[in-house]
């Protein structure tokens, strides 16, 4: 038998369910309602199916196939232009032989209709179209039909108002029809049965019958129909799929039948899940939190979320603290915010933001969409792992990598699974790419970088995770972080979401290469010499990396418990060096570079380069002492190149290591040589703005005379000097200030924060 499934609406009205990335199908239990549909015609005898496709076709195509594995014939019937139910349907069986009976079915429905009956009446009473209906106590939204005794139909009813409900027998969409009927509609014209068709029918008092059905039926088009068909057929009301199954609750963790827990969920302690919540396979539902009558299909909720009739469609995330209320709908791929709140009825379009805190009453539809995440200009990329930084992110951005390569990219990770996973996802866009990789053993960010110089990478990619977020830090073939050029050519390629796949015999070799800690601490130690005692502190891989080296130069370092001012440590990256010197006074990252400097130009060392951002004080200090100073972001190519040779400048460790050697030829503390060294403070704030960063850039840029331009805004006010750059997360400037004592930098910040908020609100 023949049958048409009109798939080509499905989940119209549940929009915010479907989105634009591949995905238009409607799932319940982890499956597409359009497989309980064919299941449901194979039980019934009907194994020639065509379905009518519109919205992004080749998604159902390509997990449908032919319709071999469900047991089915499938044929697909694609609509350019949209011809409503009735033409739609005209246009899919122009060509088709059909029996003496067609069965019309609707991609939106769920139903256990007994076809078998159906037809059977279809055939008794030789009707030109039998409807099946069903009695509902909700009308309005629906076409209501009414009927003779004799079963015939008298009159349809489509969309009627309170005034015009005159029946509770409602259509659903489900019709048994004599094909010869389609030749009534005109090729290319665009028809619907209950509207057009059969009225027409009527008209000319033709046999239409309609056939109460005393079975399921539930019309999913909208929220509160799709939260309510998974919560019948918990309650057994209809039989759909595989049997719900439970999962293995931690310590603490609570499951509330009925509930259904698919496969590969996490649940985390103190979470209470159900009655009536539906856990998609491959969620996460976080400590605390609270999933009630509620939908998580396939996302990721964290910890203290309450949701309480809500939808979370696949790939979305639910934030800390957040708080979904009756019927809202947070689209797939979106973002809501920590201790944001969706109010009854709210709707987050597909891949869409809602800020931290936001309330949302309505719908963000087109609103802003999800911004992808930018470098933050010193080649480091920050996310969440699974909301932000995404496997298929990562596919993307190891692609943009391999595009953009000159010759081999080494790839490390430190802190968990995760950073394996997407390091791994990394290393196989390159070589799907044609671009060979090596895995390398690098602990830290900054031992990675010195891999990019050891072994001639032309990228280095360093994945670090820290709890639940990813930090990707990418260095050229000099060992430095990558310039604004090349983090706007990976951000363009990861946008256009190209993903190059090389012909087989091209794919890109992987090996691994191991070691590197000790190489680096070689280069690092290098000649230096101390004899200093000290305390190395901070997290455990970067404190015995930076122990290991100042143990190495003849440094005594004791252990922590018996703590010995100066104490030394890096960041969690390695990329950053502390202290605090013999007196207890923390010496800021930035006096460390310059007392660096300092020590570079006594040593005899002719011109030296730093970061845009380095003391503006050092400027004046080179004019002293007749030496030269580059600057990243001003000087050009000769900067870079200059950096790249001078270790002990682009490298915390390495830094230390000069510093400790120079203070031991000096016969110095370090406090006593800071205190000789020319003094500078520096303060800073970060200013949130109204309008556009770029736009309020500019108008400073020309408000302001002798104005330096580079990576941010420098300009000499009073007896200071600021720098100004916009923040890349959020729409925000940071000030930085710098003046020969605290109160003065403290000001400075203060009247350019005050100069800023002015002309945001001038703009506004």
């Amino acid at each position: 038998m023949k049958a048409v499934i009109l798939a080509g609406g499905e989940g119209s009205r549940l929009r915010p369910v479907s989105c634009n990335r591949p995905k238009p199908m409607v799932r319940l239990f982890d499956k597409p309602v359009l497989e309980h549909s064919i299941s449901l015609l194979r039980k019934h005898g009907f194994d020639d199916i065509v379905m009518t496709l519109k919205f992004m076709p080749h998604v159902i195509t390509d997990h449908f196939g032919d319709g071999h594995d469900f047991g089915v014939k499938l044929r697909y019937a694609i609509e350019t232009n949209p011809l409503g139910t009735a033409g739609g349907c005209a246009a899919a069986m122009a060509n088709a032989l059909a029996d003496d009976a067609l069965l019309i079915i609707s991609g939106d429905a769920v139903c256990d209709f007994d076809l078998t009956a159906a037809l059977a009446f279809h055939r008794e009473k030789d009707a030109a179209a039998t409807l099946l209906l069903k009695q509902q106590d909700e009308l309005l939204d629906y076409g209501l039909v009414m009927l003779r005794e004799d079963g015939q139909i008298e009159r349809f009813i489509e969309k009627p108002s309170w005034q015009q409900v005159f029946s509770d027998l409602v259509n659903t969409g489900v019709y048994i029809i004599n094909p010869a009927i389609l030749r009534r509609v005109a090729a290319g014209k665009a028809a619907d049965f209950a509207r057009d068709l059969f009225p027409a029918l009527l008209a000319d008092k033709l046999p239409v019958y309609g056939l109460e059905m005393n079975s399921y039926w539930c019309d999913i088009g909208d929220p509160a129909a799709y939260l309510r068909c998974h919560h019948d057929a918990l309650d057994g009301k209809i039989e759909l799929f595989a049997s719900p199954t439970q999962s293995n609750c931690p310590d603490g963790a609570s499951v509330i039948a009925p509930c259904y827990i698919g496969e590969d969920v996490t649940l985390h302690e103190g979470c209470i899940v159900g009655p009536y919540a539906v856990i998609g396979g491959g969620s996460s539902v976080g400590a605390e939190a609270r999933i009630e009558r509620s939908v998580v299909d396939s996302a990721k909720v964290d910890d203290s979320v309450t949701a309480t009739g809500a939808i979370i469609c696949r790939g979305a995330t639910v934030k800390r603290g957040a708080q979904l209320h009756e019927y809202s709908v947070v689209g797939e791929y979106s973002v809501v915010g920590e201790h944001a709140q969706l109010h009854e009825h709210s709707r987050v379009w597909p891949n869409k933001e809602v800020s931290d805190g936001e309330l949302v009453c309505g719908s963000v539809i087109t609103g802003q969409v999800r911004k992808e995440i930018v470098f933050d200009g010193s080649g480091r990329l920050f996310g969440e792992i699974g909301a932000d930084i995404t496997p298929d992110f990562c596919l993307r951005l190891g692609s943009a990598i391999a595009a953009t390569a000159k010759g081999d990219v080494g790839i490390s990770y430190a802190g968990g699974e995760s950073a394996r996973i997407y390091a791994q996802l990394l290393s196989s866009a390159c070589n799907s790419a044609g671009v060979p990789t090596a895995n390398c053993d690098a602990p830290l960010a900054a031992v990675a970088a010195y891999a990019a110089v050891l072994h001639g990478f032309s990228l280095s990619v360093f994945v670090r995770q820290q709890k639940l977020k990813l930090i990707l830090s990418v260095f050229d073939s000099s060992g430095l972080p990558i310039d604004r050029e090349m983090e706007r050519k990976l951000e363009n390629a990861v946008k256009r979401g190209e993903v190059i796949v090389a012909d087989s015999e091209r794919a890109g070799a992987a090996v691994t290469i191991s070691g590197l800690s000790v190489a680096y601490l070689k280069a690092v130690v290098g000649k230096h010499r101390a004899r200093q005692m000290l305390t190395v502190t901070g997290h455990p891989v970067p404190t015995a990396i930076l122990r290991h080296a100042l143990i190495g130069i003849g440094c005594r370092v004791t252990p922590s418990s018996r703590s010995i001012a100066p104490f030394f440590s890096l960041d969690d990256d390695g990329l950053t060096l502390l202290c605090s010197d013999e007196r207890g006074a923390v010496v800021p990252p930035g006096r460390l570079l310059a007392l660096s400097c300092l020590m570079a130009w006594d040593n005899g060392i002719p011109a030296i380069a730093v970061p845009y951002d380095a003391p503006a004080c050092l400027d004046e200090w080179a004019k002293e002492r007749n030496t030269r100073l580059l600057r990243l972001g001003r000087d050009g190519h000769a900067a870079r190149a200059l950096l790249a040779q001078q270790f002990f400048l682009h490298d915390a460790c390495a830094r230390a290591c000069y510093l400790l050697s120079g203070l031991t030829k000096l016969n110095m503390t370090l406090a006593e040589y800071d205190r000789k060294s020319p003094s500078f403070s520096t303060s800073f704030v970060e200013v949130p703005l109204r309008n556009d960063r770029g736009a309020v850039m500019r108008a400073l840029a020309e408000r302001s005379q002798n104005a330096e331009l580079g990576e941010g805004l420098r300009l000499r006010v009073g007896n200071g000097m600021v720098t100004i750059a916009p923040l890349t997360m959020r729409a925000a400037l940071r000030v930085v200030s710098e003046s020969e004592d605290m109160e003065t930098a403290a000001e400075l910040c203060d009247v350019l924060k005050q100069r800023i908020r002015r002309l945001d609100g001038e703009m506004s």
